[in-house]
C-alpha cells in the first residue's frame, strides 16, 4: 500500500489565463516581497498575490497609487466574483431567470449552478456583501432553497388544477412529484 500512488482526474475544462509569468509568489509579507524582488532582479516576470490588500500593510500610499496606475489588482476574489456574475448575467439573458440546474456548466466549463448555490448559502449565513445581493436581486435571484422553490412551483400547479377542476383526482403526476421533493 505504501507504494500505491493516488491520483485525481479532473474533467477537461477551459480556464482563462490571467497573466503569463515566470514566478508566482503567494503572500505579500516581508518574505514574499523579498522573493518577488529577488526574482524580478534576475529579469524574471513576477506576479505577487496577496489576499490582505496592499501587501500586508508594507506599502506606502504613494507606492499603492503607483501600482494602481499600472493596473494592479488587489482583490482577485472580487475579480473572480465579477467573472462569475458575468456568467450568471449571460444565463439570465438567455433563459430569463437564474433557475440554473445545480450541475449546469457554462460552455467554458464554469459550474454556474454550484456558484449560485454558494451565493445562496453565503446570503443565508449573512456573508454576502449587500452590493452583491442587490446585483443578483436585479437578475431575479430567488434566495430560497432549491427544493422549496421546486415544491412551491409544483404546489402552484396543483392549486391551479384544483381551482379549475374543483378536485385533485386527475392530478396524480403533481402529487407524486410533490411527495418526491418532500421525502
Amino acid at each position: 500500500m505504501a507504494n500505491q500512488k493516488t491520483t485525481i482526474t479532473e474533467p477537461q475544462r477551459e480556464i482563462p489565463v490571467r497573466a503569463e509569468v515566470d514566478v508566482l509568489v503567494v503572500g505579500g509579507g516581508p518574505a514574499g516581497i523579498m522573493a518577488a524582488r529577488a526574482a524580478a532582479g534576475k529579469g524574471l516576470r513576477v506576479m505577487l498575490i496577496e489576499s490582505r490588500g496592499y501587501l500586508g500593510g508594507n506599502l506606502t500610499q504613494n507606492r499603492i497609487e503607483r501600482l494602481e496606475a499600472i493596473g494592479m489588482v488587489w482583490s482577485t476574489s472580487n475579480d473572480l466574483w465579477e467573472q462569475n456574475y458575468a456568467a450568471a448575467t449571460q444565463y439570465y439573458l438567455e433563459h430569463g431567470d437564474l433557475e440554473v440546474p445545480i450541475k449546469y456548466e457554462t460552455p467554458s466549463g464554469f459550474g454556474l449552478g454550484v456558484w449560485l448555490g454558494a451565493q445562496r448559502a453565503a446570503h443565508k449565513a449573512g456573508e454576502l456583501p449587500q452590493e452583491q445581493v442587490e446585483r443578483l436581486d436585479a437578475l431575479g435571484m430567488d434566495w430560497t432553497n432549491r427544493n422549496d422553490r421546486k415544491w412551491m412551483s409544483l404546489y402552484d400547479v396543483a392549486a391551479a388544477y384544483y381551482h379549475e377542476h374543483g378536485n385533485q383526482q386527475d392530478a396524480a403526476e403533481t402529487r407524486f412529484a410533490l411527495q418526491e421533493i418532500n421525502s
